[in-house]
């Protein structure tokens, strides 16, 4: 089979793409790597028919490029090639406003204010902000997060004043940030960083997560999906929603992930072939009940993190 991924910048050089990219040419299929840099003069001649599937990371894209990837899987979906996730929920991604709304029909709560700002900026925020989470942008994506009260706390954690930062706000001290990534039905999670220390180990999947991450999903149409949620002493608070998971720091999750795209992709051609007509997109879940993804080992629970 033929597949095409179509990345922003950031995630180019990221490992999971490149981790799926390569599991699947070990089993034969072939793999197209788009960036949105390129295709921002070459979208309108880009052969999509040429593929069987199409997979989108555009998370963290701004503008033109933006609608130049959710055109080409707008184009897609017409071809009725499969995508994991469609081009309305992906627009949906780019309007925090509209996942705080969407999302409020479930009883999840949301960090209320998010926004990319440079650090001049950031120290003249006013006081409703305070406290949040700033996150520095790097090459590839957002780096370590870091809990700040008010403006003296931030500039006693002399911050580099360069570049840019994700600034989400306002939020209690959280007891630690766990990332949910969800591929189908299946279900991950891992601590990502502990206030700039890196924490990479998964862990197991508690019963209040699976219910976010269910209803996260149906509330703004995802299928394939990634979460960052900060833990409190009586509840999570969805702080940030990807487009494509994140499993990087597990393995054996590279596997299962494109054991999932194949499944997914195939059951779309199944049904095609049957002459009915598919769906399109998210693919493979639909209204299954999601749950913990099977672990290499067995891990501690932690009882705090619910």
């Amino acid at each position: 089979m033929r597949f095409c991924f179509i990345l922003e910048q950031a995630a180019i050089a990221t490992p999971l793409p490149l981790a799926l990219a390569d599991q699947l040419e070990r089993w034969g299929h072939t793999v197209n790597m788009q960036s949105l840099e390129s295709l921002s003069t070459t979208a309108e001649a880009f052969p999509l028919k040429h593929w069987d599937a199409c997979l989108a990371r555009i998370s963290q894209a701004q503008g033109a490029e933006v609608e130049i990837a959710l055109r080409l899987l707008q184009a897609a979906e017409s071809l009725h090639i499969p995508t994991m996730n469609n081009s309305r929920a992906l627009r949906l991604l780019h309007d925090h406003d509209g996942i705080v709304a969407a999302c409020a029909s479930y009883g999840v709560p949301v960090v209320s204010r998010q926004c990319v700002l440079t650090y001049d900026d950031l120290v003249t925020l006013p006081d409703e902000w305070w406290p949040l989470l700033v996150t520095p942008i790097d090459k590839t994506g957002e780096g370590d997060s870091l809990w700040v009260e008010n403006r003296a706390m931030l500039v006693q954690a002399e911050m580099e004043a360069t570049g840019s930062f994700v600034v989400r706000g306002p939020i209690a001290r959280p007891l630690s940030l766990v990332r949910l990534t969800v591929a189908g039905q299946e279900v991950r999670a891992f601590r990502f960083n502990r206030w700039g220390v890196q924490v990479s180990n998964e862990m197991s999947v508690s019963e209040t997560m699976l219910y976010l991450a269910q209803s996260v999903g149906e509330a703004c149409g995802l299928d394939f999906f990634c979460l960052d949620v900060a833990v409190q002493e009586e509840r999570l608070v969805l702080l940030n929603v990807q487009d494509f998971p994140d499993a990087a720091p597990i393995p054996h999750a590279t596997m299962s992930i494109a054991e999932y795209i194949l499944h997914a992709v195939y059951h779309h051609r199944l049904i095609r072939e049957q002459n009915e007509e598919p769906e399109t997109g998210p693919l493979g879940r639909q209204e299954a009940t999601l749950i913990p993804a099977v672990q290499e080992r067995r891990y501690e629970s932690v009882a705090y993190l619910l």
